[in-house]
């Protein structure tokens, strides 16, 4: 089973055209698991300096090391 596969599974459906995986690590900022239990994931991805995500989806996973 693909990611993809597993999301569709879940009822999410995703352009499979236009998306990108992003695997949250940490790095300068925060850890990205303490930034999504207090709300604030989205806030620490915009912070990225590059432009990587200029999609219509992202499937972000964090990683906790």
């Amino acid at each position: 089973m693909t990611l993809l596969d597993f999301l569709d599974a879940a009822g999410i459906k995703v352009n499979r055209k236009n998306y990108k995986v992003h695997f949250a690590t940490p790095g300068t900022f925060e850890p990205p698991m303490n930034a999504f239990y207090a709300g604030k994931f989205q806030e620490w991805q915009e912070r990225q300096a590059k432009r990587n995500f200029e999609c219509e989806h992202i499937v972000s996973l964090i990683t906790r090391f």
